[in-house]
């Protein structure tokens, strides 16, 4: 119960502070765009990392060095539950998006935080 509460003081903590980020991103995309994307990506890499430690996470990867870099991969996963998406973003080396359910994007933050990590949401 204490890892979830300490990982839920995160994530509100990180959604508060990402404001100036999102606001410094943006304006980092208008000059240079691929910069931008791997510096979202990186951010996201990390508070992701440490969620992970906090709440006790051990993941093991195995078979990464077959996954092509010089191409697009599609990856499917049956997110069982959230942490699908923090074990992917950390342990992926390149770029990578995700499509959410609608009612993921409810908070305008999210939403925001998401455009910065190219996830798509599906419109009806």
């Amino acid at each position: 119960m204490i890892k979830f509460i300490l990982v839920v003081i995160m994530v509100i903590g990180f959604l508060i502070l990402s404001i100036p980020l999102l606001i410094w991103e943006r304006h980092l995309g208008k000059k240079n765009p691929a910069k931008k994307n791997t510096q979202s990506l990186r951010i996201v890499q990390s508070v992701f990392r440490l969620i992970l430690k906090v709440a006790g996470v051990h993941v093991t990867v195995k078979g990464l060095e077959n996954v092509p870099t010089d191409r697009a991969v599609l990856y499917v996963g049956n997110h069982r539950s959230y942490f699908d998406i923090l074990v992917g973003y950390t342990t992926v080396p390149t770029l990578l998006g995700f499509v959410a359910k609608k009612r993921d994007g409810a908070l305008p933050i999210i939403i925001q935080l998401d455009a910065q990590c190219k996830l798509s949401f599906p419109r009806p």
